[in-house]
């Protein structure tokens, strides 16, 4: 069941059904009136655009995602001298926060000697809560508390006796005033983790120690895989100052942190960002920290081995499956030209060579791999299909033939793909010289990932 939220008729959305429903929020529209309306085990689920808003999950097991991703989806802070998402009634397993950029972000007040003490800029979690991140950019968040009778902890993301796991996130250009520029796990039972994450170019200043990047205090522990922990002020990954570093433990694995950090697999080299002082921190082709990850892990979406931090670097299209040998006894292979994005050069164009001249052929790009029987040949591609243009290959009848076809920008974007999205292509050509019912000629297929 599809729930569409409008703010005039909320009341028409808040019978109980026995399923779970999916609330829509668009801009001028209210995240917090969808969560208020929803139960547990509903979705949230918010269009592209700025929202100048702040909510929190008020104890209920939600997804709150954006349809199109954080480049898109803005969480904006500014107006409000808070967190902007809290989870601190002891949200449960299952509860998540997907594909939001967060910025702006004060953190939520508590009384001190020194006036108000903020924690959590972008995110404060507590009461026992379970939350995952995903997908999110959590970026300038906790500059502005003030002076030093406004201090800030955990500029970014604050946990607090909970458990918080990130999983594909950056979370860079944070302030602490005090412990965690970028995130805090603090108190018995607290543990982050970081999963493919990217910790960058966040600060803390004073008190204790500089723990610019993942701070730890009172029994909170970090986990850290597959990440990327650099330039950050002061310490990378640390323990607040004694008393209060008391029971507090790090452990990283197959990452990259600046100064390094005991673990398996662990680096200690420039990552290769693509422009770090832009907080562009995709990697170039060249990083040390591609291919670097856990080669126990899932592989990435191109099929190579994980790379570090949150965005994984796009690597050359590669062939699979096997082509159909003609009826003129050559075997056609399929190729490209330019990078498959949805940015930049719009210059990814499919090849084909050594198919039989003369002859209609025709692109096909599927979203999974296949291994079917299809016409005495192998069709590679499955899932959802898409069919480019038919075009009539050059040359005259033999293996001279060849077929070119441009995958434009707009054709990617038309059919939904987003970045990261893996697809195969294959050529589907007449071979007139096998019978009819048996007279299809195939490429073998090429697997390729869609960048930005």
């Amino acid at each position: 069941m599809i729930r569409t939220l409008a703010v005039v008729a909320l009341s028409l959305l808040a019978t109980s059904t026995a399923s779970a429903a999916d609330y829509h929020v668009t801009p001028g529209q209210s995240i917090q009136a969808a969560i208020d309306a929803a139960v547990s085990g509903d979705r949230i689920l918010v269009h592209p655009g700025t929202y100048q808003q702040v909510f929190e999950f008020k104890g209920k097991r939600l997804e709150v995602r954006s349809t199109d991703g954080a480049e898109v989806t803005i969480l904006d802070g500014s107006n409000f001298a808070t967190s902007i998402v809290r989870c601190d009634q002891g949200e449960p397993l299952g509860t998540v926060l997907a594909g939001f950029t967060l910025t702006n972000g004060r953190g939520r007040g508590f009384p001190s000697s020194y006036g108000l003490d903020y924690y959590g800029g972008a995110v404060f979690a507590a009461g026992g809560t379970r939350l995952t991140i995903e997908d999110c950019r959590i970026v300038h968040n906790g500059w502005n508390s003030g002076g030093f009778n406004n201090c800030t902890f955990a500029g970014g993301v604050y946990c607090g006796e909970s458990q918080i796991t990130l999983r594909r996130c950056v979370i860079a250009d944070n302030f602490a005033w005090a412990c965690g520029g970028g995130t805090l796990s603090n108190g018995t039972g607290a543990v982050m983790t970081f999963d493919r994450c990217t910790v960058v170019s966040n600060v803390s200043t004073n008190f204790f120690g500089p723990q610019g990047g993942i701070g730890m205090a009172n029994d909170g522990d970090v986990v850290v895989r597959d990440s990327i922990v650099w330039a950050n002020f002061g310490n990378q990954i640390d323990a607040f100052g004694a008393p209060y570093n008391q029971g507090c433990v790090a452990s990283a694995s197959y990452s990259c942190v600046q100064g390094g950090f005991a673990g398996t697999g662990n680096l200690a080299v420039n990552p290769g960002f693509v422009n770090l002082g832009a907080l562009q921190v995709s990697l170039t082709p060249g990083s040390p920290c591609v291919d670097a990850g856990d080669p126990a892990a899932a592989l990435d979406p191109d099929g190579t081995r994980r790379d570090l931090g949150a965005y994984p670097t796009f690597q050359l299209p590669v062939t699979e499956c096997s082509a159909r040998v003609s009826s003129f006894g050559c075997t056609p292979m399929i190729g490209y030209t330019g990078t498959p994005t949805l940015s930049g050069a719009d210059d990814f164009r499919l090849t084909a060579v050594n198919v039989v001249g003369a002859s209609y052929g025709v692109a096909c790009i599927g979203t999974t791999a296949a291994t079917t029987p299809f016409f005495g040949g192998t069709l590679c591609v499955g899932g959802t299909l898409f069919r480019a243009p038919v075009q009539l290959s050059t040359g005259s009848s033999g293996c001279g033939g060849t077929l070119d076809t441009a995958i434009s920008h707009a054709w990617l974007q038309n059919r939904g793909f987003t970045p990261g999205t893996t697809l195969r292509a294959q050529y589907l050509f007449r071979d007139q010289g096998y019978a009819l019912g048996n007279n299809v000629g195939m490429t073998e297929a090429l697997r390729f990932l869609v960048g930005p």
